[in-house]
């Protein structure tokens, strides 16, 4: 089975958006991530994803930033429902 990915929000210009992500157990996430993105919330909805040595269990998540690379990140052995959360740069004012 491989990987299946669905985009729940449209991805805008800006960077916003939302991914719907679902890994056979032991698949490595490996999103394509926008330019414009300010940074990545990575939440696990189903299953659980192992990352350096580490479990996340439905409703834990991960966060990366824009200027660092996306982590190795796999499905545990049931496999995985993840929600990538893409967010655009902070507007001005909020700096």
């Amino acid at each position: 089975m491989a990987p299946e990915a669905a985009e729940l929000i449209p991805v805008g210009d800006d960077g916003l958006g939302a991914l719907l992500f679902r890994l056979p157990p032991g698949a490595e996430l490996d999103p394509p991530l926008p330019a414009a993105s300010d940074g990545t919330f990575a939440m696990v909805l189903g299953g659980s994803l192992r990352h350096e040595g580490a479990t996340l269990q439905p409703w834990e998540s991960l966060f990366v930033s824009a200027d660092e690379p996306f982590p190795r990140v796999l499905a545990g052995p049931e496999g995985a429902e993840v929600a990538l959360l893409l967010m655009p740069p902070k507007a001005e004012a909020y700096r």
